[in-house]
């Protein structure tokens, strides 16, 4: 078996006046935050590890006002509530997800395609990095697609035949609009019920699946990849989940900022161990990684909001002068493995 390819760290600058909106529209992102939370604290307990499906141990630690669990057995992080189906329609397609979609709908084509070269573009370099050696390129479904910038940084980079599916349809319309213009073909991507997934990706014939930012939010994470390891047509999965981390640690100091890693439609976080342990359960391995996070930028921000709130400008000034070194600093705990997210490549083991 060949050794797995490291990849560690990447410049926050690339993306940071992308996320300078979670400064500026703090309160926006907050409010938001505790409607989730409030709609997430009525669902029923949750009885059993997200990643390894054992008995959820007693609570540990709170971050606005949301209790979690350290698994015991895989270390996984879960919040005490079950992220029901009913929950998860209600933040994904109902009017609180209305919400959160808007957030990655640009205005112009510009800057849709500012946040793709950016964001996107990166994650798929990464990826075509692995298949090199290869003659063609992998068919590839991204599942969860959102706004469809994936799929559109897929094509862009000669994986071809790549489609994306997601449940919200108001994102696919909004993707469809935008891929005509940029002249990709917009039957790529599709709308499927909560209930279609899973009997999609069983019937697939395609060869890798991504999951950018998805396996967190699905109530099923489990069944989810118990089908993908009966469909053997599937010899990939590309997957980016947050992480337990530091960004963790210093959210849950700030009430009067909003998380944007562990709360709202975050209910639970993996570590290390508890997603390789719930692929390897599957039949997949890690055979590349890439370590990046934004704990330093994180915690920046979480520093900045509630120093303008208390209108403490000598502090954001000073603050100012470490930013010189942020790159520097977020390296450190990546190439330790400290990032508060992870890119991975699984490939089938039988």
């Amino acid at each position: 078996m060949s050794s797995i390819k490291f990849k560690y760290g990447k410049s926050i600058w690339d993306i940071y006046q992308i996320k300078k909106s979670f400064i500026n529209n703090n309160n926006f992102f907050l409010k938001r935050q505790n409607e989730v939370a409030k709609l997430y604290k009525k669902q029923p307990l949750r009885k059993q590890c997200k990643a390894c499906g054992k008995k959820i141990s007693k609570k540990i630690i709170k971050s606005h006002n949301v209790q979690y669990s350290i698994c015991i057995y895989c270390t996984h992080l879960n919040g005490l509530y079950d992220d029901t189906k009913k929950f998860t329609d209600a933040v994904y397609t109902g009017k609180i997800g209305q919400k959160y979609s808007s957030r990655y709908q640009e205005k112009s084509i510009k800057n849709y395609i500012n946040r793709q070269n950016k964001i996107y573009d990166p994650k798929v370099k990464f990826l075509k990095d692995f298949f090199k050696k290869r003659k063609n390129l992998p068919s590839t479904i991204d599942i969860g697609t959102g706004s469809g910038y994936f799929v559109s940084s897929l094509i862009k980079h000669g994986f071809k035949d790549s489609k994306g599916v997601d449940i919200s349809h108001e994102q696919i319309q909004y993707a469809k609009n935008v891929f005509k213009k940029l002249k990709i073909n917009p039957e790529n991507l599709d709308t499927l019920a909560q209930n279609e997934i899973l009997p999609y990706v069983k019937n697939s014939r395609t060869e890798l699946l991504t999951l950018i930012g998805v396996l967190e939010h699905m109530y099923y994470p489990n069944k989810f990849l118990k089908i993908v390891k009966q469909n053997k047509n599937i010899k990939y999965l590309y997957i980016c989940v947050p992480l337990y981390s530091l960004s963790v640690l210093v959210e849950s100091c700030f009430n009067n900022v909003h998380n944007k890693h562990l709360g709202g439609t975050h209910t639970h976080l993996f570590t290390e161990r508890s997603l390789k342990n719930m692929l390897k359960k599957n039949n997949f391995i890690s055979v590349a990684e890439w370590w990046f996070g934004s704990d330093i930028m994180d915690l920046f921000r979480h520093i900045e909001v509630f120093s303008m709130e208390n209108n403490n400008l000598d502090i954001i000034e000073k603050l100012e002068s470490y930013k010189k070194i942020i790159d520097n600093l977020q390296l450190e705990l990546d190439k330790k493995k400290l990032s508060s997210s992870i890119h991975i490549l699984f490939k089938r083991q039988n």
